[in-house]
């Protein structure tokens, strides 16, 4: 499983991005105005999908794996690199 990240939070959402993703558009914009009921559904929604997000929770069928790489940068052998970042 990758590392937890604390307190993640979503700085910014395309809705045109969440479109294409079949995600809610309203899940973007915190600052819709919505009915009280239906804000609550999607501040809950939207929390989940920043653990998803961030890493912290992992999509249904999904296996978590770590990207390692090498290169040449500025003429010279970098090494190994990678941020260990799921996939």
């Amino acid at each position: 499983m990758p590392t937890p990240v604390e307190k993640p939070k979503l700085v910014v959402a395309s809705k045109e991005a969440f479109l294409l993703l079949d995600f809610p558009p309203e899940l973007a914009d915190a600052s819709v105005n919505l009915p009280d009921d239906l804000k609550n559904k999607v501040t809950m929604a939207r929390e989940d999908l920043i653990m998803f997000l961030c890493g912290n929770s992992v999509w249904p069928g999904a296996d978590p794996i770590a990207h390692c790489y090498c290169g040449i940068q500025f003429g010279n052998f970098a090494g190994q690199l990678g941020d260990g970042a799921a996939m």
